[in-house]
């Protein structure tokens, strides 16, 4: 998955996994919950993350972030199932959380049927939660390490504004202010998975939070419109940096076949005369010149045609 998306997405689910396992509609009590650490397991730093639920009936739960298509997705979600099994011998539900509409594919169901040459045919299930297609009002509600979320949720245009307020005045009312400044972070560095430039701005703006742009979220965002438009004027000045050079490269080359043919014809011209061929950069004007070579009588004649004055 792409940074610096899945780095807040795995934050998230790291700070409150309770709080998914409630959105996901398995609601347990925090005690009863623990991430599983990357540092444990060669096959939880594969998988985005991993939480183990520990019911009577211990379980995982697999949460894969996605913000982009990956057609590989389906096959990883199977191949993390398997590999979480084999190594902690515990069910695995495993769930794709697609951030953003560019993750979305048809071929995203849930199921993977496999038919092998031998032996019984079977389905691997897995859960698919589309964020734009959830109640806004089910992030702001909810879990406050939820609300870097809601602007991803299903929201109208007219409304955007008001729910981040609402995602504002939450975290405002939070006890802990390192916490808050986490989520804001995150919340603002997701905001271009579904808004363009110009709607972040506008956005970010109206929280009218002084500093904020020192905020790691919005100046993430910031320098990387930076790095946009230096790379476009980048690539814009290469472009008629190889134009122009294309261009001088036949200048040179018809000024030269002039030259040289020009010496063939009526001799070594004199340096005034040189001088007058180097001052002309047009490559119409030597192009011309070149095609005047055969009727022309001298050099006199050759540079005193009308294209040269």
């Amino acid at each position: 998955m792409s940074k610096p998306f899945d780095a807040g997405g795995k934050t998230l689910l790291e700070l409150a996994p309770a709080g998914w396992l409630a959105l996901l509609g398995a609601p347990r009590p925090p005690e009863a919950i623990s991430v599983i650490s990357a540092d444990l397991s060669t096959v939880t730093a594969m998988a985005d993350q991993v939480v183990r639920v520990n019911d009577p009936e211990p379980w995982l739960l697999h949460v894969e972030f996605q913000a982009h298509w990956d057609d590989t997705l389906p096959q990883r979600m199977l191949a993390y199932n398997g590999a979480l099994l084999a190594k902690h011998g515990l069910p695995v539900a495993t769930v794709a959380v697609l951030m953003s509409p560019a993750a979305n594919a048809r071929s995203l169901s849930g199921t993977i049927h496999v038919a092998p040459p031998l032996g019984e045919p079977w389905t691997f299930r897995y859960s698919v939660l589309r964020l734009w297609q959830m109640p806004v009002q089910m992030f702001l509600d909810g879990a406050a390490t939820l609300l870097p979320l809601a602007l991803l949720a299903d929201v109208r245009k007219p409304d955007v504004k008001r729910a981040a307020a609402a995602v504002q005045d939450r975290l405002r009312a939070l006890n802990d202010p390192v916490l808050a400044d986490k989520l804001m972070s995150i919340f603002t560095t997701l905001l271009p998975l579904r808004y363009n430039d110009m709607t972040v701005q506008d956005i970010v703006s109206g929280l009218g939070i002084r500093g904020l742009e020192q905020n790691p979220g919005v100046k993430a965002w910031i320098d990387r419109g930076l790095a946009e438009g230096q790379a476009k004027g980048l690539a814009q000045g290469m472009l008629e940096g190889r134009v122009e050079g294309r261009v001088e490269g036949r200048v040179e080359e018809a000024r030269a076949i002039i030259l040289r043919l020009g010496t063939a014809r009526f001799g070594k011209p004199a340096k005034r005369t040189f001088a007058k061929l180097e001052a002309i950069t047009d490559l119409a004007v030597l192009e011309t010149l070149t095609d005047r070579l055969i009727h022309a009588t001298d050099w006199k004649d050759l540079l005193s045609a009308p294209a040269t004055k």
